[in-house]
């Protein structure tokens, strides 16, 4: 797919009710600190930027030059460049999805990493994951006194 000018980007739920349940926010401190181990710290960025434009408009219209511009990217919007590689990193990690008329499909939660994807990480993000997910699952469990969420400490 030849990059365009600008892509629509729709806010989308992600489709396992579990992290509908339990995942974490874009905009939280996990997505910044536990995931760009695994995703990468540019696709991170994008990630938290995202909510901020759908609050001015949902789908969002982002001109991609101006987008790669704001993320320190540079303005190229050529299939090689950085702005399109994110973008695609993003999908290829299964956090965007392309949806017809060559809109982007982003879903607004982040599971829990998965025990396989921690092994990989060295041992500070592993402590800052097990400390964040805790701490969600405690004012999750908080607020919904009636269920259980132990089981949703991993959603392996």
């Amino acid at each position: 797919m030849e990059p365009p000018e600008a892509l629509t980007v729709h806010a989308v739920p992600h489709p396992n009710p579990k992290v509908q349940r339990v995942g974490f926010e874009l905009h939280d401190t996990y997505v910044e600190l536990v995931y760009a181990g695994v995703i990468g710290p540019t696709s991170v960025m994008l990630l938290r930027r995202l909510p901020v434009l759908w609050r001015e408009r949902e789908p969002a219209l982002v001109d991609l030059r101006e987008l790669g511009l704001s993320l320190g990217l540079g303005a190229s919007t050529a299939p090689s460049g950085h702005t399109w590689r994110t973008i695609q990193r993003l999908v290829r990690f299964g956090m965007a999805h392309w949806l017809p008329g060559d809109e982007l499909g982003v879903r607004t939660q982040v599971a829990p990493l998965h025990l396989r994807q921690l092994g990989r990480l060295p041992e500070w993000p592993r402590q800052v994951h097990d400390r964040l997910l805790g701490a969600h699952l405690d004012r999750l469990a908080a607020t919904q006194p009636d269920r259980s969420l132990d089981a949703d400490r991993t959603l392996d």
